[in-house]
Order: C-alpha cells, then sequence, then structure tokens
C-alpha cells in the first residue's frame, strides 16, 4: 500500500541520515575503518547514494585503495555529475598519486 512504502521511505532516510552524521564523524575523527562499514551500510539499502559512496572513495583514497576510489568517485559523478563535493574529492586523489 501507499502508506507502507511512504513509511518505509521515511525510515530509510532516517537511517541515511543517522548512518551519515554517524560516518561523517567517524571519518572526521579518524576511524576510517567504521567509516568505510557505515558508508557500506547506506549503499546496502541505498545503493544510488552519490554523497556516501564519493565518502567512501575518500576513504579508500586514504587507505591505499586508490584503484577502488577511483572507481567509486566516477560512479557516484555518474550518478550526481554536479556534486561539486564529489569533484573536489576526486581532484584531491588525482592530484595526490601525482607525487
Amino acid at each position: 500500500s501507499r502508506v507502507w512504502r511512504d513509511r518505509q521511505k521515511l525510515c530509510a532516510e532516517s537511517f541515511h541520515e543517522d548512518a551519515g552524521n554517524s560516518a561523517g564523524g567517524r571519518h572526521t575523527a579518524g576511524d576510517l575503518d567504521s567509516a568505510e562499514h557505515l558508508y557500506l551500510a547506506i549503499l546496502e539499502t541505498d545503493p544510488g547514494q552519490s554523497d556516501a559512496m564519493g565518502l567512501l572513495a575518500v576513504v579508500f583514497g586514504r587507505t591505499d585503495r586508490a584503484g577502488k576510489a577511483r572507481q567509486l568517485f566516477e560512479r557516484a559523478l555518474s550518478l550526481d555529475p554536479g556534486n561539486a563535493r564529489i569533484h573536489s574529492n576526486y581532484a584531491n586523489l588525482l592530484r595526490a598519486r601525482e607525487h
């Protein structure tokens, strides 16, 4: 029913917001392993969540998985080509790889 779908959508949005806030806090604090697990949980429930995908790519880039990071950045940008934060973080990865 429509009510059930609306309720599921609200629950998913609440989960994404809570998990995103928690992941961001852990990411900022340098707990990249926990942040990675939370970003993956978000993507498991919403594979098209470009912000979580872009931030997971940052984690991969900082943990010596640049190839996977590039793939995630490109996928995130294909989903959300106007997202300046993803573009900026991707550029930072590419610059770091040049040095």
